[in-house]
């Protein structure tokens, strides 16, 4: 095997290969033969025992394509399925997932409940984010290129925009407008959400989804019933949980209780900064200096130059006045 390593913002040959090859995003590993043929990818970083025995599988003709032709036969084996949906999904071939859950789903009428539903929300989900993230882009360029959207299932709002020319109203209405549009697909798609006993995985996704696009009150909600249910969460979840409540200005005290959480088993400068800003906003003025303080002496660089500025608007008893990114989309 030889090892290349591409970067696309750096020449043009290696954005050629870039686009050829469909690649979402960082880090994409990809496998292919010397001409070309793609044999198989992921999207992970994982330890090397991992990758190792990605390798075996590949060379041992354990490939996506040999994994297409199994579920080809039985397109209703949740066995077969699942390595099938989440090698689509590293590719972004949309159409494809859609298609594969509907033969899945086919084959599996009364399946109850089915395993497919969540792994449908969570592609409407992608597809939804990777959908507005483009159109942020093309609104920042004036609508310039317009690609074709294969399977529109996560942004009906979007596509009714670009059906009525969004492009020929006024730019504030536009972004307006747009916003809007980001925020009833997202809606949309929530609703979808399966109201018996979720995994807790499920629900911080739908939370964090909800959130990032401007749902509120109902990410409050998951993440607090994600946070009551979740066996040992990772201290950065909760750390997220507890920094977009803050964001939001929903239900501070329960954005406490999840950041000292998270701080107890992470005390590094981001967690404090999210305890001592939540602290601060909550009349724990004192407490939240502290910690804001040590955040900034054990951070480096524009980190620590970061929180030392939040202590000084805390002696200063200024606001803090972070606000939710969805509510600058698109800009």
């Amino acid at each position: 095997m030889v090892a290349l390593k591409l970067e696309p913002e750096k020449n043009t040959e290696d954005m050629e290969l870039f686009k050829r090859y469909r690649s979402n995003g960082y880090p994409t590993i990809l496998f292919a033969t010397s001409d070309g043929e793609e044999l198989d990818r992921f999207g992970d970083f994982m330890p090397a025992d991992e990758f190792l025995a990605v390798i075996d599988r590949i060379r041992a003709g354990d490939t996506f394509a040999a994994r297409l032709g199994r579920l080809d036969e039985a397109p209703g084996n949740l066995e077969f399925f699942r390595p099938v949906y989440d090698g689509l999904m590293v590719r972004g071939d949309y159409p494809q997932t859609y298609a594969r859950i509907a033969a899945f789903q086919a084959a599996n009428p009364d399946l109850d409940p089915d395993p497919s539903a969540p792994l449908l929300q969570q592609t409407l989900m992608t597809q939804h984010g990777w959908l507005y993230r483009g159109a942020a882009q093309l609104y920042n360029h004036d609508w310039e290129d317009i690609p074709v959207i294969e399977e529109p299932l996560a942004a009906p709002s979007l596509m009714t925009l670009l059906a009525e020319s969004v492009a020929e109203v006024p730019h504030a209405e536009q972004a307006e407008r747009l916003r809007q549009a980001c925020y009833d697909d997202a809606g949309i798609i929530l609703e979808m959400m399966s109201e018996e006993g979720p995994s807790p995985d499920l629900l911080f996704t739908n939370a964090t989804f909800a959130f990032d696009n401007g749902h509120y009150d109902d990410a409050v909600t998951l993440y607090i019933q994600w946070f009551d249910t979740a066996e040992d969460p990772h201290p950065g979840n909760v750390n997220l949980a507890a920094w977009n409540l803050f964001l939001s200005r929903r239900d501070l005290e329960q954005a406490v209780a999840m950041a000292r959480s998270a701080y107890a088993h992470d005390s590094g400068p981001s967690v404090a900064d999210t305890l001592a800003q939540l602290l601060y906003v909550t009349g724990a003025v004192d407490e939240g200096i502290e910690i804001e303080k040590r955040a900034a002496a054990e951070a480096d660089g524009k980190e620590a130059e970061g929180y030392a500025a939040v202590v000084t608007r805390m002696e200063a008893g200024e606001d803090l006045v972070d606000r939710p990114e969805f509510e600058s989309y698109p800009n």
